[in-house]
């Protein structure tokens, strides 16, 4: 078996990219941060997507934010779903096939004929010698 996690992986970069199949962006990587002391409002240099939520513990109110970390995120490598990944890899193969018109390399019917046409070429050969 072949160790695909570097292909498949998520890739994160600095810079929004597109699905290779569906052509849609890459959502905004968001990650969410919470308050380690009582009333403790966030102070960083991250955009904070979306309104915070209180949390009230022991009395005392905790914070939870959600921070966009300026990176773009695509789940499955250079495809925003598996779907897509799938379809894209089906048309790459169907287009192979188109182009070389081969067979399914599965079908024993197709290796039984080539091998035939490889007999039949051989025997000619040494005929004519």
């Amino acid at each position: 078996m072949r160790n695909t996690d570097e292909y498949t992986k998520a890739r994160v970069r600095s810079h929004p990219m597109q699905c290779w199949n569906c052509k849609r962006f890459a959502p905004k990587l968001i990650e969410e941060l919470n308050s380690e002391k009582p009333n403790e409002k966030y102070i960083g240099n991250l955009e904070v997507v979306g309104k915070p939520v209180a949390t009230e513990f022991n009395g005392k109110m905790y914070w939870r934010y959600k921070v966009w970390t300026g990176e773009y995120k695509m789940n499955f490598g250079h495809f925003c779903m598996q779907k897509c990944a799938t379809s894209w890899a089906n048309k790459q193969v169907w287009n192979i096939k188109k182009r070389t018109n081969k067979g399914d390399p599965v079908d024993g019917n197709h290796k039984f004929e080539q091998l035939k046409e490889m007999r039949n070429k051989l025997s000619n050969h040494f005929n004519r010698h």
